[in-house]
């Protein structure tokens, strides 16, 4: 892999799908690159997968801001009390309180952003956020999903 996909120009020269298919290079190429590799370097790889998750969300047939209108014209409960960004509070036991719903509301209360996206803006849409939201939990490491 020559060029650096990290630093990679996005908006011109087709940026953006050749940052995609390097991407795809890194994914098949990563079993290799981790083989026999130490804890470390294992770790930057996966990150690099991660990122490469995360930024390719924007690959689905409808535009994110599209499907963000569409979710806010069905004013749902699910998506009103859905908060992807849980305030910081300087005292630790309440910041980790604040931490501790986000977390087990990540999708939602009960996971319901699956059915309100998927009905929205259609499951494939659904499958991509959901990638690109675990995809940069792995990068913060904000939450010990299980999956």
């Amino acid at each position: 892999m020559r060029t650096n996909i990290l630093l990679m120009n996005m908006e011109f020269d087709g940026g953006r799908e050749n940052y995609r298919k390097h991407c795809q290079n890194v994914k098949q190429c990563t079993p290799f690159l981790k083989c026999n590799a130490v804890p470390r370097i294992s770790q930057y790889i996966d990150n690099v997968n991660a990122i490469c998750s995360a930024t390719n969300y924007n690959y689905t047939p409808m535009s994110l801001k599209e499907c963000d209108r569409r979710m806010f014209e069905r004013n749902s409960r699910c998506v009103r009390e859905w908060d992807p960004y849980p305030p910081f509070v300087a005292d630790p036991v309440e910041n980790a309180r604040h931490q501790n719903k986000f977390c087990n509301e990540f999708f939602g209360k009960n996971g319901c952003l699956e059915q309100e996206m998927s009905e929205a803006c259609g499951v494939e849409v659904w499958r991509s956020f959901r990638r690109n939201q675990l995809a940069m939990n792995r990068i913060s490491r904000t939450c010990n999903l299980g999956f």
